[in-house]
């Protein structure tokens, strides 16, 4: 059955970018009226050694192919993709991974989309400073953060929710790339930013 009028057709191709989408499902999805392509690239189920690493789970090669598969899609159909978690754990250095992958497909290909990146990596000083002013609390049984704690870590990433998603697609992203994310704010976004109520949208996400 095709899109009713009125309606925001979100298209989740696979659960985590890299573990097989299918050619098939994905003409059949934009056929039934998909609007966007969204996606999921990572899971804290695999744990933070792939934050520490700036390494994915998924290989090269499958990630690669599922989003030379998406990218021939958002070609044809002129609707853009977006990606969340980028590269496993979404840091800074996943998400340049994921980059390189897109702008390699892209050049076989002959595209030239415009790709929006979103970082989530946060910077030590700026967790030091919003702890000191009580803006960060433990959840129990935690106890309080502390700047040894900061220091110790490898990268430190802010989970994104819906707003720099929605300000890539009103600037005109073909592909965004972003880091850290909620996979409900990748499913939610474009749904919101045509006027979809937040309950509604955030919970399809």
């Amino acid at each position: 059955m095709r899109s009713q009028p009125g309606t925001v057709n979100v298209l989740v191709p696979v659960g985590s970018l890299g573990a097989g989408v299918r050619e098939q499902e994905i003409a059949y999805g934009i056929a039934q009226g998909a609007h966007v392509i969204a996606t999921d690239a990572g899971s804290t189920d695999s744990g933070a050694a792939y934050l520490a690493k700036g390494m994915s789970k998924n290989n090269r090669g499958a990630v690669k192919r599922d989003l030379t598969i998406l990218m021939k899609a958002q070609a044809q159909a002129r609707i853009p993709i977006v990606i969340g978690t980028a590269g496993q754990a979404g840091g800074d250095l996943n998400v340049d991974w994921t980059r390189d992958i897109v702008l390699e497909i892209a050049k076989e290909l002959d595209l030239r989309p415009k790709i929006a990146m979103l970082y989530a990596e946060q910077s030590k000083d700026t967790i030091k400073t919003l702890n000191a002013a009580g803006k960060i609390r433990a959840l129990p049984p935690l106890g309080p953060l502390t700047d040894k704690t900061i220091d110790e870590c490898d990268h430190i990433v802010a989970a994104m929710g819906v707003e720099p998603f929605i300000a890539a697609l009103e600037n005109g992203a073909d592909i965004i790339v972003g880091g850290r994310a909620t996979d409900t704010a990748v499913l939610a976004c474009y749904p919101i930013m045509k006027g979809a109520g937040w309950g509604a949208a955030w919970h399809a996400g």
